[in-house]
């Protein structure tokens, strides 16, 4: 919550506002938030879609023109990283280091680790990829209206 990331985040909507199509991507976890996205998105005037399924069959017609936010913990899940390297891309992951966010063209992160139970189960909070989401939609808003 600083000004570096505010513009970040100004930035990321100029973009968003550039792009023809909007497609939030995510798997698990972030799948949900991926449709979370959309719906978003969708209520404050950008149209945008969801798909929470990395096999999801791309067309050339799909991507063109289309900006996918691609939502990861890790940002390091191989079927992801494949689904997205079909797309213009941004990245809303947990660090910057991962290799989503080096092959996205524009990366937010919200520096938080992760959490797994067993080192299986997932729980690292998502509250910050909410908050993004959010500020993001909010700003959108006021630049479309």
């Amino acid at each position: 919550n600083n000004d570096e990331f505010d513009e970040l985040l100004e930035q990321a909507v100029d973009i968003i506002l550039a792009s023809e199509r909007i497609i939030f991507v995510g798997a698990g976890t972030s799948g949900a938030l991926a449709k979370y996205g959309a719906r978003f998105f969708s209520n404050v005037g950008k149209f945008s879609n969801h798909i929470d399924d990395p096999y999801f069959p791309v067309t050339n017609d799909m991507a063109r023109n289309a900006l996918a936010i691609v939502l990861s913990v890790s940002g390091e899940t191989e079927e992801i990283l494949r689904f997205a390297s079909q797309f213009s891309l941004m990245s809303i992951t947990s660090h910057e280091h991962s290799r989503l966010a080096k092959l996205a063209d524009f990366n937010l992160s919200w520096h938080v680790p992760q959490t797994r139970i067993g080192g299986v189960y997932d729980i690292t909070t998502q509250i910050p990829v909410i908050y993004i989401l959010e500020s993001l939609g909010r700003k959108l808003a006021r630049k479309i209206s």
